[in-house]
């Protein structure tokens, strides 16, 4: 959870939200050193991981007293510490601990995570315990609980999401490239040094006819295109492009230093995800629908959105347009085998994208609205079983993260067969 997120809900609670199902506070963290605190860890755990009301994320903000007043809470123990006392609970539920600074003072966050497997049940000494939450109040599960937890199971599909690396591996953290810290004064130096300069873009400009002839007749030797293809009047233009890239940025570092910072090397840090979607219920699923919202910190782009918002400064960018400008000024002659090749060529070919077929559907769709990415499963998806899709270059997704912040995603997953869409998050961490 972001920290104006913390801070929006401290609002509430003093406006006198009260406690649910999804939000508890505590003046103290749990102590952990008694026998009844332990008991009293596991049982606000279990009780929040085993409400029926919703399947969002549900919070317990530690270091807040009834009335809203905020007190310094600290862990205890690093938090792989803490999780070792949640093996005492089957399954384990997922549970998260932050810290955020808030008003002078530390408060720790505990949220318990979807997908959420009910019931969960604590182990106490010899005893057994399944503790629920309902309302402000807990207690243990009843008749018509345990009907909820198994009715579920039986009628519905339950689908969530996990991470997976190009191994097919599980991940419960990706790793995303984070924000790298740079001297925005030195790095405005250094694309001021890069930036082609006015004298050599209005000699462009007035010989871009004789520039362009060159370019059909010696390019691909002189220029070095390799597995590129362009037309010569693209290839012009990379100077001019390259300019007006820099500009920008040097305007933006000016005007706002942190949004400098995140689009300077936005495409670099732009990665596909791989996903996996899995329906962990005993009735196929169709017509699955996934959502994955954006965030303050983590950004879902489609590709013609990154390539908009992208303002990074590459080396094959700077070099191929020193070199258009290089071959205007030296005008070199061409060889023989280079006049041969070129004999008869208008321009460059260029790839022509494959014609759209009316009507046909592919197996998995992908779309990016609003920062919202969807996906969609036009096949249906079996029971106890689980597709991996990759966004495949159509949705990207990057973070505002430094190294080693964590921040989560929200995603929904729907179905015909399910009455209310499955919710939980998945979390990325800046590496």
């Amino acid at each position: 959870m972001d920290t104006s997120e913390l801070i929006a809900l401290l609002a509430e609670i003093r406006a006198g939200r009260p406690e649910d199902e999804a939000l508890d506070w505590k003046r103290a963290f749990w102590d952990l050193k008694r026998d009844e605190g332990r008991r009293e860890f596991l049982k606000d755990i279990v009780a929040a991981a085993n409400s029926i009301k919703s399947d969002g994320i549900r919070r317990i903000i530690i270091g807040v007293s009834s009335s809203g007043t905020i007190h310094n809470a600290i862990l205890p123990l690093d938090e792989a510490s803490i999780q070792q006392y949640l093996s005492a609970v089957t399954p384990i539920p997922s549970v998260r601990f932050e810290a955020h600074k808030i008003e002078n003072e530390q408060l720790v966050v505990v949220e318990i995570c979807p997908p959420f497997n009910r019931p969960y049940v604590a182990k106490v000494g010899s005893d057994h315990f399944v503790w629920v939450r309902q309302g402000s109040a807990t207690g243990t599960a009843s008749r018509y609980h345990f009907d909820e937890f198994y009715g579920r199971k039986r009628v519905s599909p339950d689908l969530y999401i996990q991470w997976i690396n190009e191994e097919e591996e599980v991940l419960d953290v990706l790793e995303v490239p984070s924000l790298s810290d740079i001297d925005i004064k030195e790095e405005s130096e250094k694309l001021l040094q890069l930036r082609p300069s006015n004298a050599d873009l209005k000699f462009l400009r007035e010989e871009s006819s004789e520039v362009i002839k060159l370019i059909r007749q010696v390019g691909p030797e002189y220029l070095d295109l390799g597995k590129l293809r362009a037309k010569p009047e693209e290839l012009i233009e990379k100077p001019f492009r390259l300019a007006d890239r820099i500009d920008k940025l040097l305007d933006l570092a000016c005007r706002s230093p942190d949004e400098f910072v995140w689009r300077r090397s936005l495409y670099e840090r732009a990665i596909c995800p791989s996903v996996k979607i899995f329906n962990g219920g005993t009735r196929p699923a169709s017509s699955v629908i996934v959502y994955l919202d954006s965030s303050e910190s983590v950004k879902f782009l489609s590709g013609e959105e990154l390539q908009d918002m992208d303002l990074s400064v590459s080396q094959e960018m700077h070099s191929l347009a020193m070199k258009v400008i290089s071959l205007a000024r030296n005008r070199p002659k061409p060889s023989p085998a280079v006049l041969l090749a070129n004999f008869g060529r208008s321009n460059f070919p260029y790839n022509v994208p494959a014609p759209y077929i009316p009507g046909q559907l592919k197996p998995v769709e992908f779309w990016v609205n609003g920062g919202r990415l969807r996906i969609d499963l036009n096949f249906q998806l079996k029971h106890n079983f689980g597709r991996i899709v990759t966004t495949e270059y159509s949705a990207f997704i990057v973070t505002h993260l430094r190294r080693g912040e964590e921040a989560t995603i929200e995603y929904e997953c729907h179905a015909d067969e399910q009455e209310h869409p499955s919710k939980g998050v998945l979390v990325v961490r800046g590496s």
